[in-house]
């Protein structure tokens, strides 16, 4: 798998976890609930400083998110 595929299913998984919505995450990174959904789907890339935003809406560092989506394919 590559690293935009590992991203989307970490990215729906802690988003569950978190008990958001597509509507309510949106809302908390600051996104289009469409701009969720195409990263959910591996459709679009996310910007640095959306990625930012993702780490801060699901309350971890961004290196942790990152490392999350780096272990996602061992």
């Amino acid at each position: 798998m590559d690293i935009q595929t590992n991203f989307s299913k970490v990215l729906r998984q802690k988003r569950l976890e978190a008990g958001l919505s597509q509507e309510k995450f949106a809302e908390k990174v600051g996104v289009s609930m469409r701009t969720i959904s195409l990263l959910e789907t591996s459709k679009q890339r996310p910007t640095l400083p959306t990625l930012e935003n993702i780490a801060k809406a699901l309350d971890v560092k961004l290196s942790e998110l990152l490392q999350l989506v780096e272990s996602q394919g061992d």
